[in-house]
Parts: structure tokens; sequence; C-alpha cells
């Protein structure tokens, strides 16, 4: 399997939360999904056969979309699945960082404390997530023409599960996007290294 986040989007950009809200992607998150594409052109036998697998929210669906034009796979084969769609940040989406603490002191200072539990108003932990994602992986890790196509959160909890890691470094994990990452024999590939 191979895990992708979509593009910088103009809210990543302004530091807000954007979580199951949506905005554009910026010419930078264009350009980091056709750089996908390109690497997937140089590494892959054949991205023309991998099936995608996108998170319904548009700015996913735009990222497999550019993707799949640029590594010659046909569109028909990009799959929306909501079960890889990104953390909710509930009453806290479209917020800045600044914003929350600011409105919600003792909340976010006790996300801060424990980011893997604790949730924000009616929104989602990565608790949550991982325990939306863990059969889902069972199902879908061995399958070596796939390309998921999701978001920062939901692809740390992907490979953080994947290897087995404590919680405490899943949230380590990077968010980086214009990269993809090969989940294969149990190890973790990253692409571009």
């Amino acid at each position: 399997m191979l895990l992708t986040r979509h593009g910088q989007t103009i809210y990543n950009q302004a530091g807000i939360m954007q979580g199951t809200l949506d905005s554009p992607l910026t010419k930078l998150g264009i350009a980091q999904a056709e750089a996908v594409g390109e690497e997937l052109l140089r590494n892959h036998h054949d991205p023309s056969e991998l099936g995608i697998v996108a998170s319904p929210l548009p700015r996913a669906c735009q990222t497999a979309a550019i993707i799949a034009e640029v590594a010659g796979i046909d569109p028909v084969r990009i799959k929306l699945d909501a079960t890889v769609v990104e953390i909710t940040w509930g009453e806290w989406n479209g917020l800045t960082r600044h914003q929350i603490a600011k409105q919600d002191p003792t909340l976010w200072q006790a996300r801060e404390n424990d980011k893997w539990l604790a949730r924000p108003p009616k929104g989602e932990s990565y608790q949550d997530i991982a325990d939306r994602l863990t059969a889902w992986l069972v199902d879908h890790q061995d399958v070596e023409n796939l390309l998921v196509v999701a978001h920062g959160a939901v692809n740390r909890v992907i490979r953080g599960l994947y290897l087995d890691l404590p919680f405490s470094e899943i949230l380590t994990l990077e968010e980086t996007q214009g990269v993809y990452f090969k989940l294969e024999n149990g190890k973790i590939s990253r692409y571009p290294k």
C-alpha cells in the first residue's frame, strides 16, 4: 500500500485547523500533488495499474485526480472512502491554534497535555481515529497496487498502527505533503527519500 497526504491548502497555509472543513489547494499544493505523481512514475513499475482510495473531502479528491493525471492512472480507478476522512476538530474546525487557546484555554491545555485521548468539543481524539482505522488497515495493508490519498492525522495513525508504535511515537510522525510512503513487509519507505 502507498500512502500520501493531500497537497497544501489555503487553510494549511494560514494555520487554520480545517479537520472536516475544506479549502482549496494552493499553487504549492497542486505542485505537491504533481510531484507525487511524478515520483510514482519514477519508482513504481506501472503506476497506471494502481487503484486509488481517497478521502471524500475535496482537497483529497483534487490531489488524487492530479496524481492520477500525472501518473497516467485512469481517474475511474479513484474510489472514495469515508473511513480515511480527516480527524474532526468539532467546534474548533476553522480556528487557528491561537484562537482555540484564547477561546477554550482549559480545553486546549487538556488537549496539549494528552493529544491522544483528549477530544475537542464535538470532535475526535487520535484514539477515535485509531479505532476507526484499525479494521480498515487490516483489510488494506497487504494490497500492493493501492494508493491512499488522505490527511495528516489519518496518515500518521495508519503508519503508526502499521508499525505497531506506541501512541507517543505516532504523534511524532511527520505530516509531510508532496511525498508518499510505501508500507510493505512491516517497513515503511518514504519517497522521495
